[in-house]
């Protein structure tokens, strides 16, 4: 640059050897700007000259050409290398945005709830599966894709952010398959959920339930082991069938422990004597149930020196999976309730998981991944946690009748039970048993789920079954239906219908003609939630039997 002040002239070069000579200077110049070189010089040779300070007059006007040509040849280069730089920022730029958007659209829609139960590559996807309408929006909250559910026939598997559970309890909610390391395996066994069977004299039912146990219970001992056979008494055709599964459970690594209540037939309470009535058999089943559910959560549970052989690895359990000696099994009953455990433990809105659907009949259900909450508690198959067990029920446990006692707003407190709408258990007893085959028709008719869920391989989120998620999917659920005057008339519309009932006398009127069950206990009709019963009709669509939507609205006021 031309300074004012000195009146000279800086050029600035690399290349080889420096000299303080100022002729070899002024020779350098004049080879620069003879005619035959006169010329915008290249890249390489401008490296290669050696430019000095020059002070000296004469040579200012050659000095400020040669200046000239190395700045335009700089600037023309510097705008052809700023344009390059600028257009390939921009495409990373854009790139970045596009990836971005992608995954952000991909998490946070698809995957984690926009759609629910979207995942091609999973196998019970249903290719005539349609998108949800999204939830309109409600003052107070804004309308997001996690509220999105399906209102046609199929089930409910949403996701989301449900806002009831820490950030780190919510992602161990989303159930992956574990490897196991075996049977042998301490950490496998620590705070599992061992099966408890009760069982009374009939011991050919007990055989049949415990052949669905012995093919249906995992082989890594991860859920329902240790197998329970507590026996009220010593019958002897009950203690044979327990002896022969044993040897058949050991084969495969199930420890099998057999337990015998003796206290029933010294209070005279069980017997074969035909004075003892309905009521007393009921008196001994919760006697049994006190003592059977205190041992199971005792520490330890299993004594190693009564010769149970349960090793010393299985700790006191967190949980108990409860059956009866005259229930099938479906093929993932285990897998199901594996599944529903971390749920139960950690959402103090439950009180218990049930396997079983009171209205599940053959043709009245369809989704066999579908889980709902319910009011009231079927048990026949159910889980229950050892802090309830111990902080609550044991201490007040009852004399009899120890299921309508649970049923009680006492004991249920507005918590509610897990249910599957295609039933995990199949209750065959009809003779013998407490309750004299009382709902041996309805009974008769419910639907064993048949193909498994493979709730272990597939990723499981069922986080949309806690409360706040639920309330919003199911309100949205029934504020879509068409409201009808009829069953005929929700046999005859296309989508989801719901039909008002104004009392419970009204409610048995409506659902007996569908082959649903009439009864109630502590005034909740079976399978409700919020007085809600809900069934499928040949169309499969939904049919909801309701109170008045006033009602409704004020049940679900937190989801509107």
């Amino acid at each position: 640059q031309k300074d004012p002040n000195f009146q000279f002239w800086v050029a600035v070069g690399v290349g080889s050897e420096r000299t303080n000579d100022s002729t070899a200077s002024t020779n350098s110049l004049d080879t620069f700007n003879t005619p035959s070189s006169r010329r915008f010089l290249s890249p390489m040779a401008a490296a290669k000259t050696n430019f000095r300070v020059w002070n000296h007059a004469p040579k200012r006007r050659r000095a400020r050409k040669a200046e000239g040509c190395c700045m335009a040849w700089i600037q023309s280069n510097q705008a052809s290398a700023e344009k390059i730089t600028i257009g390939i920022l921009l495409v990373i730029a854009w790139g970045w945005i596009m990836v971005t958007i992608g995954m952000v659209f991909y998490h946070g829609y698809f995957h984690r709830g926009g759609i629910p139960g979207y995942n091609p590559s999973h196998k019970l996807y249903r290719p005539g599966f349609e998108p949800p309408k999204a939830p309109e929006f409600q003052p107070g909250r804004s309308a997001s894709a996690s509220d999105s559910l399906q209102t046609t026939g199929g089930g409910t598997t949403t996701t989301a952010n449900h806002g009831l559970l820490p950030a780190a309890e919510q992602a161990q909610l989303i159930l992956k398959k574990q490897k196991s390391k075996g049977s042998g395996d301490a950490t496998a066994m620590r705070g599992g959920s061992p099966l408890l069977i009760f069982t009374y004299r009939r011991a050919e039912y007990l055989r049949e339930t415990l052949s669905d146990v012995y093919q249906y219970i995992p082989r890594d001992c991860s859920v329902g082991c240790p197998v329970v056979v507590s026996q009220d008494g010593t019958f002897g055709e009950v203690a044979t069938v327990v002896q022969e599964f044993q040897q058949k459970f050991k084969a495969i690594g199930i420890p099998l422990v057999h337990w015998q209540h003796e206290q029933a037939q010294q209070s005279g309470l069980r017997g074969r004597d035909a004075n003892i009535n309905n009521a007393k058999q009921y008196a001994a089943l919760a006697n049994h149930y006190k003592w059977a559910l205190t041992r199971t959560f005792e520490e330890p549970p299993f004594r190693e020196e009564e010769g149970e052989g349960v090793p010393s690895s299985f700790f006191t359990p967190q949980r108990v999976i409860i059956l009866e000696e005259d229930l099938h099994i479906a093929p993932d009953f285990f897998t199901y309730f594996a599944a529903l455990s971390p749920l139960l433990d950690r959402d103090a809105t439950l009180l218990a998981v049930s396997a079983y659907n009171d209205n599940g009949l053959e043709n009245h259900v369809q989704d066999t991944t579908r889980i709902v909450r319910s009011d009231f508690f079927p048990g026949l198959g159910w889980m229950m946690t050892r802090k309830l067990w111990t902080s609550e029920l044991q201490e007040k446990w009852p004399k009899a009748y120890w299921d309508d006692w649970l049923r009680e707003p006492a004991q249920r407190k507005g918590r509610h039970i897990l249910r599957p709408e295609v039933s995990r258990t199949f209750h065959f007893g009809t003779k013998g048993g407490a309750s004299l085959n009382q709902f041996g028709k309805l009974n008769s008719n419910i639907w064993l789920n048949p193909t498994p869920v493979d709730w272990d391989k597939e990723e499981t989120d069922l986080t949309y079954l806690l409360p706040d998620r639920f309330d919003r999917i199911y309100w949205n659920l029934l504020h879509s239906a068409t409201r009808v005057s009829s069953v005929q008339e929700a046999k005859e519309i296309e989508g989801n219908a719901r039909l008002e009932y104004n009392n419970l006398k009204h409610y048995q009127t409506l659902a007996k003609p569908l082959g649903l069950f009439t009864e109630e206990k502590a005034g909740i009709p079976r399978t409700a939630y919020k007085g809600i019963i809900e069934t499928r009709l040949e169309s499969n669509h939904f049919l909801f039997l309701t109170p008045p939507m006033e009602e409704l609205q004020k049940e679900f006021e937190g989801a509107i």
